[in-house]
C-alpha cells in the first residue's frame, strides 16, 4: 500500500471530492487524511461513490465511513476560517 498525493477539491462531514491519480472504481475502499500542516485531518476510512475525469485529471467522490467527526468537524471549521479571508489578517497603517 502506497501513499498518493491528491488535491482536496470539496469536503464535508459526509465526504469529499479529490483529484487523485489512483486506479479506483466505485464501491473500493481507500484511506483518506490531509498532509497539510494548516489543516489537520487524521486517517479516515472512505468509500468511493464514482469517478470522473474533468479537465484532463481524475476526480473521486467519496464518502466517509465512521469518521472522528470531533476532528472533522474541526477541520472544516479550520478550512473556513482559512478561506473566509484569503487575503490574511489585515495590517494597521503606521
Amino acid at each position: 500500500m502506497n501513499s498518493v498525493a491528491g488535491r482536496l477539491l470539496d469536503i464535508s462531514e459526509g465526504g469529499a471530492a479529490i483529484s487523485v491519480d489512483l486506479d479506483v472504481s466505485r464501491g473500493d475502499r481507500i484511506q483518506f487524511w490531509s498532509a497539510e500542516s494548516t489543516w489537520i485531518l487524521g486517517e479516515t476510512r472512505a468509500g468511493v461513490l464514482n469517478t470522473a475525469t474533468r479537465n484532463g485529471e481524475k476526480v473521486l467522490h467519496l464518502y466517509f465511513v465512521d469518521p472522528d467527526l470531533r476532528e472533522l468537524r474541526q477541520a472544516l471549521a479550520d478550512l473556513r476560517e482559512r478561506n473566509s479571508d484569503p487575503a490574511g489578517p489585515e495590517e494597521d497603517d503606521p
